[in-house]
């Protein structure tokens, strides 16, 4: 498409997206309303476009990356609308933000807008709602020179799905020449569908930011090792980079840490005779020991620290957290609340607790998303090792320690919060998608043996929901049902191990 036309589209689809949004937000100026809209959103689509047609043009490209943008727009838009009328009696929720960071960012950022203060003002100490400064700083931006009459919280809703958006064809681009065509695109869906992801990203907050920026790295890893580079690539890289450290360096360092690992391993791959890949991937392994343990001793205080008040700050403001580890020591309090976290949200949880019903249906579906991959990471700890090609299984491995290293964090950082925790796993959700995408080509009855455990400690723990919330039985004790779970996966396991071995032992008689 000529850019001639890509400007037509763009600025006619922008158009229709602004009238829309001036006719549901009716503040303001209505002319304000329309030009800004118009403007934001006829630049997005008109990028979008373009990324589409830097890789090919292709039809698949065009329905990852629109979906992913106008889905997210058109859930952050709804929840704004639905959040006042079905959401609960707060300043947060009857302003129409998911989340309390969201809003109390975006709010300061558009009282500084229109006080006339420097912009350079979200750096400093002062301006607490944002710890590095970078989104509010965006935020400020936008609110200043294209909302200066009323505050517009729609126009953030556009930038942060536009920059999502515009990573997707990047990471497809990416698994589909590390991997296979059918792989690319079914990490790629799982990537614009995941209803954890679509919740987070559909606001004002730094994950659609970060995750963009992170896909398109990603595939400027891979494609540093092709043959024919494409143009922009250190470009593209740059700025990704550049944007994640202005959004959060804590995150940008995890994304960064992990494309860091997939380009040194690349490079150890392609440029080195077999007998040294063995020796220098040995080496890369000590190297990121030595430099996380390193910088987990230099910075043990501020963890230690940071992770004692995030765990007790969960058990002190929840009865039921602290019902659950009163009797316990504080290591094995820590350990369940980890735990605890990377299994957040529990589903039984999410249909039995008192919730109103919009809220009750977004955590159904954030909980659905997450038991569909969680089966499938743990599956990956045997899976990986079915893996014929060597450096394929040296890849995943790499990758499957680094999310599962990540996830633990969240949980740790997060002190098992059914907030904090999911939200700051979501980061390393592409690379979820793709480990979750190959383990289940691998699947044998390994994974049914697995989820048929998991429905199993499911059934168990709604059991225990419905006796705690709504007192039809007796409510069992935690160890109890702990070790129900314990023991039925054990029989599980080693009846599969007996039958594995049974089948060897007659194939070899034979």
């Amino acid at each position: 498409m000529h850019w001639k036309s890509r400007s037509i589209v763009s600025l006619l689809a922008g158009l229709l997206l602004a009238v829309g949004l001036t006719f549901l937000f009716p503040t303001g100026k209505w002319w304000i309303s329309l030009l800004s809209a118009t403007l934001l959103s006829g630049l997005s689509v008109f990028g979008l476009i373009s990324i589409i047609r830097y890789h090919g043009g292709a039809r698949r490209f065009a329905w990852l990356t629109m979906t992913a943008f106008f889905l997210r727009l058109i859930v952050g838009i709804g929840l704004m609308l639905a959040l006042p009328v079905w959401g609960y009696d707060n300043d947060q929720q009857q302003a129409g933000y998911s989340f309390r960071d969201a809003y109390e960012r975006d709010t300061a950022s558009w009282q500084t807008a229109v006080s006339g203060e420097s912009l350079l003002t979200v750096f400093s100490e002062d301006f607490y709602t944002d710890q590095y400064g970078g989104l509010a700083f965006l935020s400020v931006l936008i609110y200043r020179f294209l909302s200066p009459d009323v505050h517009r919280p729609y126009l953030m809703l556009i930038l942060t799905s536009f920059v999502f958006g515009a990573g997707v064809p990047f990471f497809y681009k990416a698994v589909n020449k590390r991997w296979k065509r059918k792989t690319a695109l079914a990490a790629s869906w799982i990537v614009v569908l995941y209803p954890e992801g679509i919740f987070f990203t559909a606001s004002q907050m730094r994950e659609p930011l970060i995750l963009g920026a992170g896909m398109i790295l990603f595939w400027a890893v891979i494609m540093s090792f092709a043959k024919k580079r494409p143009k922009g690539l250190i470009a593209w890289a740059v700025g990704s980079i550049l944007l994640m450290l202005f959004i959060s360096p804590l995150l940008a360092a995890a994304v960064l840490a992990l494309c860091g690992v997939i380009f040194a391993l690349a490079w150890i791959q392609q440029r080195t005779t077999k007998k040294w890949q063995r020796w220098l991937t040995s080496g890369l392994f000590v190297m990121i020991l030595l430099l996380v343990g390193t910088g987990a001793f230099l910075g043990r205080e501020w963890l230690s620290s940071v992770i004692w008040w995030d765990m007790n700050t969960m058990i002190a403001s929840s009865g039921h957290v602290q019902q659950l580890v009163r009797d316990l020591p504080q290591p094995a309090q820590y350990a369940f609340l980890t735990t605890y976290g990377i299994l957040q949200m529990v589903p039984p949880a999410t249909v039995i607790q008192d919730a109103t019903p919009l809220w009750k249906v977004i955590s159904v579906f954030r909980s659905v998303g997450w038991y569909c991959l969680l089966p499938l990471l743990i599956f990956g700890w045997y899976a990986v090792w079915k893996k014929e090609n060597m450096k394929d299984r040296r890849l995943l491995v790499w990758m499957l320690v680094f999310v599962w290293c990540w996830t633990i964090f969240s949980s740790l950082r997060a002190g098992g919060d059914a907030w904090d925790n999911p939200r700051y796993r979501l980061i390393m959700l592409p690379w979820m998608a793709l480990l979750a995408v190959t383990f289940y080509r691998l699947r044998d009855i390994w994974l049914r043996r697995l989820v048929a455990v998991m429905l199993f400690a499911i059934a168990v723990f709604t059991y225990w929901y419905i006796a705690r919330y709504l007192s039809w039985f007796a409510v069992p004790s935690l160890p109890l049902l702990v070790g129900m779970i314990i023991v039925a996966g054990l029989l599980v396991f080693g009846w599969g191990i007996w039958q594995e071995r049974k089948k060897r032992v007659e194939k070899s008689s034979q």
